[in-house]
């Protein structure tokens, strides 16, 4: 348990960090902006399915190992 919750906690980190990135180039429109605004898009996408197969696992796991 306390793996997945260092998981949890790492990715969620992750995924706020990027949002953060996101946040201070979102006035800015020029093109090298735009680019790097881009690859956060898709990172942060990468962050949030990692997140969910993260969740999905641990709940696959719980419901094997608590089957009566």
């Amino acid at each position: 348990m306390y793996d997945y919750q260092k998981k949890i906690s790492s990715q969620t980190e992750a995924i706020a960090s990027l949002e953060k990135q996101l946040s201070a180039y979102a006035n800015d429109t020029s093109e090298e902006t735009k680019a790097k605004v881009q690859k956060l898009k898709v990172s942060l996408q990468e962050a949030k399915e990692d997140l969910q197969e993260i969740q999905l696992t641990n709940h696959i796991l719980y419901i094997n190992t608590n089957r009566i």
